[in-house]
């Protein structure tokens, strides 16, 4: 099975990554013999973080928790802490780079 993996943050912008996440959960446009795909929130704690529109999310692991192979796949909504230290991958963010 894919997990497709969104990562959520502080100040994510919920709105980029909702119409895909749509999709993949309703399955409306797949083929009938598609493979299955698993949603999951993915971030570098369990703690809850809020999103640009408000939104609280719990994310469902971690990525140290999430399995980094080529069936999986991993969407990066934008976010005020992307440019937190322009230049370079904010340090609580570093651990994505195995994705």
């Amino acid at each position: 099975m894919t997990t497709v993996y969104v990562y959520v943050m502080d100040t994510m912008a919920d709105w980029e990554a909702a119409h895909v996440m749509a999709e993949l959960k309703s399955r409306r446009f797949f083929k009938k013999d598609a493979k299955n795909i698993e949603l999951k929130t993915i971030s570098c704690t369990k703690e809850t973080v809020c999103s640009m529109g408000g939104l609280t999310i719990i994310p469902d692991c971690t990525v140290n928790e999430a399995a980094a192979d080529k069936e999986n796949m991993l969407i990066l909504p934008g976010s005020d802490t992307w440019n937190a230290f322009p230049g370079r991958i904010h340090g609580m963010h570093r651990s994505i780079s195995k994705f």
